[in-house]
C-alpha cells in the first residue's frame, strides 16, 4: 500500500508513518520540512508548502498513491484544492478531523454533524473559528473528491509525544505548586492516546469504509478523575484556583461534558480501549 502523509513528521502523524514503515508500506511525507522526523532513508520526502498550489501540484504531478492521509488540513480551501490536485492520484483519503465539529454534549454521534448537507455563508480560517473551519473542510472533501474520503473525528490526543503542551500543563502546574482553574470538574471528556490514533488511521485506510467516524478511547472519565490519576502518579495534590485567568485555565477545562459515541467504530471492529487503561502511560516526560 503506497501511502502519502501530508504532515506526518511529529505526534501521531509520525506514529502513523512509523507503523506504515514497520508493515513494509512505501511512505512519502509531504510537509514544509521544519521538523526532523528521524526516519532517515526509510521514507521518501517532499518538501512543499501545500498552500502554494503551484508547488503542491508540481510536487505530486507524476505520483500516484493507494491512500493519502491528510493530517494538517484546516479549512475549506485547503480541502478543495487538495481534491483538485490529487484527482486521479489516489484510491482513498483519510482526513484527520476533530470532535470540534460538534458542540458540547454527552455521547455525540456522527449524525450530529452532516457534512453532506451543511450550509454556511462565510468561509472561516482556523484562527477565526477552529471548529467551523474543520466543518467546512469536511464539506469540501466530501463535495469535491473523486476518491473515497474518511473524516476521522478525534478528541484531544494525549501521549508522551504531545508537542501541544496541553497534557504537560497539568503536570507542570502540580509539580510547581501553581493553581489550575477548571470550569466544571465533573464534566466528562473523551480523549485518545496518540499510538491508538495512529493505529486507527491505518485501519481506516485498509477497511472498506468512507464517511465521518468518531475515534476515541471508551469510557471517558470526568476531569476530576483524570486529575486524580495524575495526582496519584505524581504523589502530589493539585491546587485549585477560584479565579478564571488565562494562565491558570486548564486546556481541558470544558464547561460541560464533551464525549462521543463509538457505535460506528465498534461496528467496524475498530479497537476502543478504555481511557483509564491507557492514561498513565501517556503522561509526558518532563
Amino acid at each position: 500500500m503506497k501511502a502519502l502523509i501530508i504532515g506526518g513528521n511529529r505526534f501521531f502523524g509520525l506514529r502513523l508513518a512509523k507503523l506504515l514503515v514497520d508493515e513494509g508500506h512505501p511512505v512519502t511525507l509531504l510537509n514544509r520540512g521544519n521538523h526532523d522526523d528521524g526516519l532517515g532513508d526509510k521514507v521518501d520526502r517532499i518538501r512543499c508548502e501545500r498552500n502554494n498550489l503551484t508547488e503542491f501540484r508540481e510536487a505530486v504531478e507524476e505520483l500516484e498513491f493507494d491512500v493519502v492521509f491528510d493530517q494538517v488540513c484546516y479549512d475549506y480551501e485547503q480541502a478543495k484544492n487538495t481534491c483538485e490536485i490529487l484527482k486521479g492520484k489516489t484510491n482513498k483519503l483519510v482526513f484527520t478531523s476533530t470532535v470540534s465539529v460538534y458542540g458540547l454534549g454527552n455521547g455525540i454521534s456522527e449524525t450530529d454533524f452532516n457534512p453532506y448537507t451543511y450550509q454556511f455563508d462565510k468561509k472561516v480560517s482556523r484562527d477565526e473559528d477552529y471548529g467551523e473551519a474543520k466543518r467546512q473542510a469536511e464539506v469540501a472533501y466530501f463535495k469535491y473528491a473523486d476518491f473515497p474520503v474518511v473524516a476521522a473525528r478525534m478528541p484531544i490526543v494525549i501521549g508522551q509525544d504531545d508537542y501541544t503542551g496541553r497534557f504537560a500543563f497539568h503536570i507542570e502546574h502540580i509539580l510547581n505548586n501553581e493553581p489550575i482553574f477548571f470550569k466544571n470538574l465533573d464534566a466528562r471528556l473523551s480523549l485518545i492516546r496518540s499510538d491508538l490514533a495512529a493505529e486507527l488511521l491505518l485501519r481506516l485506510a485498509i477497511i472498506d469504509f468512507q464517511g465521518p467516524i468518531n475515534l476515541a478511547c471508551s469510557d471517558p472519565l470526568s476531569l476530576i478523575e483524570y486529575m486524580n490519576l495524575i495526582e496519584d502518579q505524581l504523589d502530589k495534590k493539585m491546587i485549585l484556583s477560584e479565579v478564571d485567568k488565562e494562565e491558570v485555565l486548564s486546556p481541558w477545562g470544558v464547561p460541560e461534558s464533551w464525549t462521543v459515541d463509538l457505535t460506528k467504530a465498534r461496528s467496524l471492529k475498530l479497537p476502543c480501549p478504555a481511557i483509564k487503561d491507557l492514561f498513565i502511560e501517556a503522561l509526558p516526560d518532563l
